[in-house]
């Protein structure tokens, strides 16, 4: 049973204990199992010196983030919709815009997985606040039906920023009740097809694609921007499909679309190449960066890749050959979710070393394509 009050969290993968907050998290305690079980947690407070009770000052030190991935949200393309709150053990089927398939694209989850955000493809925009269980048309005024791709959530679920691919990039204060445009790139339509933030949405990344290519840095919670790129950027090379940022919003990710990976380690501000594969263009499509930024993951058409070095070397950790746009992880990085456009949705509780196939759908393909874990 998993314990969520503000500051202490219990992951039931590892049977740690940790306290701590969004920038900084302390395992106090492991559970020994085979002695009291998982049972024990429950009086945790008033155990001391027990035996079933390891690392008193702490088991492995402090980090950025406790390995959780308990709740997750995946979503296919001319498919369905799926939520799991126990690590991807069992799933259910969510239908906020009726039975049957429908083209998911951007699914977004809060810290703690309260707060969701999904949408269709040329069709509209569905929040839940209560882990998935009950949805709320929230699309901005006048915005259905529009080609929504990606979105992310910030501020503990109260931001949301939706992109438009061809249309304008949407931000929501109030979980999704109000709506107004972030305008990076003035008054002006483009083809927003990634956007990512820092946890409290002091920085912000966000990536075009199409015939005005760009990535847009706020560092001021999107009330100014500022059109960055790699060295020797300019409007015909770039084509960027996915973004990804650290909490702290020092580190970035950008994946461009048959092109290279680039990283920022400076909120935004310079950028340098990444090439896990050589010195090669490639399909680059869905990434991830975990919370403090060490643990990096970027798939293609056919691989997915891994660093845990801070994007210093990577590694092929391929599940199955296939196309990766779905791809996310927990705070820590060490438990990931993939979904092969075309194939089968795959998870991974060591960083990618090895994977498991949780089938939401049963036993048939799927375009897996939107997707977050928390």
């Amino acid at each position: 049973m998993s314990i969520r009050e503000a500051g202490l969290v219990y992951d039931e993968v590892t049977d740690e204990l940790y306290v701590g907050n969004a920038s900084a998290w302390q395992s106090i305690a492991r559970l020994n199992r085979g002695t009291s079980g998982r049972d024990g947690i429950s009086g945790i407070s008033g155990i001391s010196g027990s035996s079933d009770i390891s690392g008193s000052s702490g088991t492995s030190g402090t980090s950025a983030a406790p390995p959780m991935g308990k709740d997750i949200i995946v979503g296919a393309s001319a498919g369905y919709l799926f939520t799991s709150d126990d690590y991807g053990v069992n799933w259910t089927e969510r239908t906020p815009d009726g039975a049957g398939t429908k083209s998911w694209r951007a699914c977004s989850l809060s810290q703690g997985g309260q707060y969701m955000i999904a949408s269709i493809y040329f069709g509209n925009v569905y929040t839940s606040a209560n882990y998935g269980v009950d949805w709320t048309e929230r699309q901005p005024a006048g915005a259905g039906g529009k080609a929504w791709y990606a979105s992310c959530i910030y501020n503990s679920g109260a931001d949301y920023i939706l992109c438009h691919t061809g249309g304008r990039l949407w931000h929501s204060a109030d979980y999704g009740v109000s709506w107004s445009e972030f305008r990076p790139h003035g008054n002006l339509s483009a083809g927003w097809r990634s956007c990512a933030s820092s946890s409290d949405g002091h920085y912000i990344l966000a990536a075009r694609n199409g015939f005005c290519e760009g990535l847009h840095v706020s560092q001021d919670y999107g009330a100014n921007w500022t059109e960055h790129g790699p060295p020797g950027h300019t409007v015909e090379d770039r084509n960027w499909l996915s973004v990804s940022v650290s909490a702290d919003g020092k580190y970035m990710l950008a994946c461009d679309n048959n092109g290279r990976l680039w990283l920022s380690d400076d909120y935004g501000s310079n950028w340098s190449e990444r090439q896990p594969v050589g010195d090669l263009n490639r399909p680059w499509r869905g990434s991830f960066v975990s919370q403090d930024g060490r643990v990096m993951a970027a798939g293609t058409t056919s691989k997915v890749w891994i660093s845990e070095d801070y994007g210093t070397n990577w590694f092929d950790r391929t599940p199955a050959f296939g196309g990766y746009y779905c791809l996310d992880a927990s705070l820590s990085g060490q438990q990931i979710v993939a979904g092969d456009y075309g194939g089968r949705l795959w998870m991974s509780t060591d960083y990618g070393v090895s994977w498991t196939e949780p089938r939401p759908n049963g036993n048939q393909n799927q375009n897996w394509f939107g997707g977050a874990m928390r």
